[in-house]
């Protein structure tokens, strides 16, 4: 499955209960999102280095809806570099995902 297709099903489920959703990807990469009526959070770590830029791109491009300009901050949590950021949630986010 893209990608994309994954990422859209964990922010759907995410928008229904609020909570975090994880996904962990084949080579290492662990993307965490969550949904809330104010705010979309994306987190990528990894567990043996930071994760990059590149990837950062990746993630917040296979996004279904656009998040020009979404820059990452970086947090150090239990001795992991953790890329974060959060944005307004679209006020039509099931219509964007359609």
């Amino acid at each position: 499955m893209a990608l994309k297709d994954v990422l859209a099903g964990a922010l759907r489920d995410s928008e229904t209960t609020g909570k975090e959703r994880e996904i962990r990807l084949q080579r290492g990469l662990i993307i965490s999102v969550q949904v809330t009526a104010a705010y979309t959070r994306l987190r990528l770590r990894r567990n043996d280095s930071k994760p990059s830029s590149s990837e950062w791109r990746t993630v917040l491009g296979s996004f279904p809806y656009p998040c020009a300009g979404v820059e990452p901050h970086e947090v150090v949590e239990n001795g992991q570099i953790v890329l974060c950021a959060s944005w307004p949630t679209p006020e039509r986010l099931m219509d964007v995902r359609s």
